[in-house]
């Protein structure tokens, strides 16, 4: 098994009418699950990762109901918010947090890749991996202060998992999934492996 270097992730890109993708795929995911939020009132997306009609009105609407900036462009306080709204209420960060959000890249013939990050106190890390239900996953997070650790991880249809760090974790449905790091205390400059089988 080879390793995919540090350069393994990236952000999420910004999305408007028209874009295509995963990470299309990853912003309907996420509009979904925020439906049920009073007052919300999205109707349900198809996920398909084409940026049509109804998804550029779920993103207005969003953005009107959360007072973003209603402009139909998914960028990164968009994408900020909507991670923020959309995770199950106990892993939710505070709205003081910066909720970063990058998209875990495995090289080609790679089955892990190794994300090296630092991060502040304030700052909420959240790792989007894309799988296919029943293959296994595991992390392992360093840093050296020891402070930053795997919260938990959300399933695509919102459910919560939290694994111990040893854990092999079998993913129970196809998509993506987020993995949320947190810190301790302090700042952390942290290692975090993603293998996937």
């Amino acid at each position: 098994m080879q390793v995919a270097t540090s350069a393994s992730f990236r952000s999420l890109s910004v999305l408007r009418r028209g874009s295509t993708g995963e990470d299309v795929s990853l912003l309907q995911q996420r509009l979904n699950a925020t439906r049920n939020i009073p007052g919300v009132g999205l109707p349900a997306l198809v996920v398909d990762g084409i940026f049509g009609v109804n998804t550029e009105r779920a993103v207005r609407r969003f953005q009107e109901v959360f007072t973003l900036a209603i402009d139909g462009v998914v960028g990164p306080q968009t994408w900020a918010s909507l991670i923020r709204i959309s995770l199950p209420d106990d892993l939710s960060p505070p709205a003081n947090f910066n909720v970063r959000s990058y998209r875990v890249i495995f090289a080609s013939t790679t089955t892990s890749a190794i994300v090296n990050n630092a991060a502040v106190r304030e700052d909420f890390d959240v790792y989007v991996v894309n799988a296919r239900a029943r293959q296994q996953l595991l992390l392992d997070i360093t840093s050296t202060a020891n402070n930053a650790v795997v919260n938990a991880i959300v399933t695509p249809n919102n459910q919560q998992l939290i694994p111990d760090i040893d854990d092999i974790l079998r993913f129970p449905v196809s998509g993506d999934y987020l993995i949320l790091i947190g810190k301790d205390s302090g700042n952390a400059n942290y290692q975090l492996q993603v293998t996937i089988r």
